[in-house]
């Protein structure tokens, strides 16, 4: 059964097209959460819904 994720509504494009460079250099994405804290001040809740919606959406 496919999932649908919504979008956060705190999710801006930047942190999306942050993600495809970790992803396209290689980056364990499963783990990716702590960077997306550490590189815009996010919070542990918002890098991770984040992250969800990104992985989501990439099965689309």
């Amino acid at each position: 059964m496919d999932q649908e994720v919504a979008k956060p509504e705190f999710c801006e494009k930047e942190y999306l097209v942050y993600l495809e460079k970790l992803n396209d250099q290689g980056t364990n994405m499963f783990n990716a959460a702590p960077y997306l804290q550490k590189e815009f001040g996010l919070s542990g809740y918002q890098s991770t819904a984040i992250l969800r919606y990104w992985i989501f959406s990439k099965r689309r």
